[in-house]
């Protein structure tokens, strides 16, 4: 009958030990109080679980912390450069060689297309409508010719340059106009077309990436 009593008794205790145990954890809003480290357990190394059911045995994770980073690039900027020689100053009448004058301005314009990384080069020779239409033709290609050679001869890759004559096809004055006001048509005209970084000359992408540290 003793020993009855004493069991009883020790359940009673028991309970009482957990209901102790629970009040500990929790400060009755789900809580979890009085516990080392964010575990919650019960004397006997159970997880304790809140009423709203969640397990309280792990640990919590911290929030992720998360920042804005920016990386910035520098991309190639398409360029197109225009060159017009033209005028009896860089070609003499009936003629295809540069004049000194014309070797200078040339000198002056591949000195200013450092730093560009070219990808083709269009030379067009012109003539005006003096003359008959082959021979133009012929002078026309000769005075391009003569320009080609000059831009590989101060480092311009020949392989990015088509040189093409056009004779008085795109004259602007008829053959009876003064020799004078037809120098604008004794030309020829030279199109780059490329891409710069250099100072200035590129363009600067920036893209904002989120990066996270921790758990969620």
């Amino acid at each position: 009958m003793a020993l009855k009593k004493f069991a009883l008794v020790s359940a009673s205790t028991l309970i009482t030990l957990l209901m102790a145990s629970s009040a500990n954890a929790h400060d009755g809003k789900n809580v979890a109080t009085g516990h080392e480290g964010g575990v919650v357990k019960d004397p006997f190394g159970n997880c304790i679980i809140s009423k709203s059911g969640n397990q309280l045995c792990n640990k919590p994770q911290q929030a992720p912390v998360c920042k804005d980073v920016q990386t910035c690039r520098t991309v190639p900027t398409k360029v197109t450069v225009n060159k017009k020689l033209g005028g009896d100053t860089n070609f003499k009448f009936d003629k295809s060689n540069l004049t000194a004058k014309g070797e200078a301005e040339l000198t002056a314009f591949v000195n200013s297309l450092r730093g560009i990384n070219i990808k083709s080069v269009n030379v067009a020779g012109h003539t005006d409508a003096v003359g008959s239409e082959s021979y133009n033709l012929d002078l026309s290609k000769r005075r391009a010719a003569t320009v080609a050679n000059f831009l590989v001869a101060h480092g311009i890759p020949g392989n990015k340059i088509t040189a093409a004559g056009y004779g008085e096809s795109q004259a602007t004055l008829p053959a009876s106009a003064s020799n004078a006001a037809r120098m604008v048509d004794r030309r020829v005209d030279i199109t780059v077309i490329g891409s710069t970084v250099r100072s200035g000359g590129g363009k600067k992408v920036c893209t904002t990436k989120k990066v996270c540290t921790g758990s969620k």
